[in-house]
């Protein structure tokens, strides 16, 4: 099945970014690496 580029704008879809985005600030308030951070040198700014 082909969808298109339409299905990143599924409620779920949305959610999980909002949640993502969330829990790496929250992560980063609390001095902890966020998930998914592939370069890691730039926290030590």
């Amino acid at each position: 099945m082909l969808t298109g580029h339409i299905a990143g704008f599924s409620e779920d879809a949305i959610s999980g970014v909002v949640n993502a985005v969330v829990t790496s600030l929250i992560d980063l308030a609390e001095g902890r690496r966020p998930a998914g951070c592939i370069n890691p040198e730039v926290l030590k700014r």
